[in-house]
């Protein structure tokens, strides 16, 4: 019986629907019509994207690198696995303050003006408040004579909040790739932000990786450049002597050979191991050394990625039928609560009397 019940109103509320059908059609026009403004107000905007792997060369160098070492005679030790960087980090070193800072200020080809700009100053052509702007940073300097240097400019905050709902970056568990994706008003713009970012993420990726490496390296390059100075000296020093007592025969003259020829032997033992423990570093750095492999390169965007219009009209099409809807929904209910029904239309009406 409820169900019966539930189904008659359903049905009621069909023919009342279809009897107001002129006010849903007119609901829907008017939501098509607010779709074509929003599509035509809305400015355009372009998005690059690029997809890359993060790979070592640690995979291939090390075979051919030690068949290489030892037929030089040189023993190099078995290398530790190399972890590859977590993805999942390479969006925090985007968004970071350090990493945007550096873009702000990066100039941009925007082909729609013709003119190169940076973040900042695009921002700022687009905007109407350089006056306030100038007056606040006037009175900022009044009331801090001693400048910070790290301190953002108002117009540095705008344009890093700006950059960073601008750059996304999305990453595949499974597959390992990395997506990166920059939306621009200009095409070309984007595409050129696009390859900045992949540049400096992959050298930002390459000094987290190998800063300590690096640095053990240019610390054994350090030793390796007195050991060899001190080598140096002592082999000059050592032939000096040969050359100024080839046919002496005191033992004084042979007891200071002894000390110069074993102060050289050392010298010699101390810069072959660095020399070797150098090349062993160079080689880690290699190893360690990250590198992103583009699968698909930048292009410069042909089609607007926003608005998108399809989308935006189906939308509000969509909300025009509700709303619509509602209207007889809601014109339906406050009848049956005053305990009558809506009067049929005057076509209705004709029909039924035929």
């Amino acid at each position: 019986m409820q169900r019966s019940t539930e189904e008659i109103r359903l049905i009621d509320y069909a023919i009342e629907l279809w009897r107001g059908r002129h006010i849903v059609f007119f609901s829907t026009i008017v939501g098509a019509v607010v779709a074509a403004f929003v599509v035509l107000l809305t400015p355009k905007e372009y998005t690059a994207r690029c997809e890359f792997l993060q790979q070592n060369t640690s995979a291939d160098l090390s075979p051919r690198i030690a068949s290489l070492a030892s037929l030089a005679g040189i023993s190099l030790p078995a290398t530790d696995q190399v972890e590859v960087l977590p993805a999942s980090l390479y969006e925090n070193i985007v968004c970071s303050e350090p990493f945007l800072r550096q873009l702000i200020h990066y100039p941009l080809h925007f082909a729609h003006q013709q003119r190169d700009f940076t973040i900042v100053e695009y921002l700022g052509e687009d905007d109407g408040r350089e006056g306030l702007r100038e007056w606040i940073k006037s009175v900022e300097a009044r009331r801090e004579p001693v400048a910070v240097k790290d301190r953002l400019t108002a117009e540095e905050y705008d344009a890093i909040k700006y950059l960073r709902s601008r750059i996304a970056v999305e990453y595949d568990v499974a597959d390992g790739y990395v997506l990166l994706e920059v939306t621009l008003p200009d095409a070309v713009a984007s595409a050129h932000l696009t390859e900045k970012v992949v540049q400096d993420l992959e050298h930002r990726v390459i000094e987290l990786k190998v800063e300590r490496v690096r640095s053990n390296m240019l610390f054994i390059e350090r030793r390796y450049d007195e050991a060899r100075e001190r080598f140096d000296s002592l082999q000059a020093a050592r032939a000096d002597y040969l050359d100024a007592n080839q046919h002496t025969t005191r033992n004084s003259a042979k007891a200071t050979f002894e000390r110069i020829d074993a102060e050289y032997m050392l010298a010699k033992s101390i810069y072959e191991q660095l020399a070797m423990q150098l090349e062993q570093a160079r080689i880690r750095v290699k190893e360690q050394t990250p590198v992103l492999s583009i699968f698909s390169p930048v292009t410069i965007p042909f089609k607007p990625s926003r608005p998108r219009k399809m989308i935006i009209f189906i939308t509000f099409v969509a909300l025009g039928f509700i709303v619509g809807a509602s209207i007889i929904f809601v014109r339906t209910t406050i009848a049956e609560l005053r305990g009558y029904h809506l009067p049929a239309p005057a076509a209705d009406d004709e029909a039924k009397n035929h």
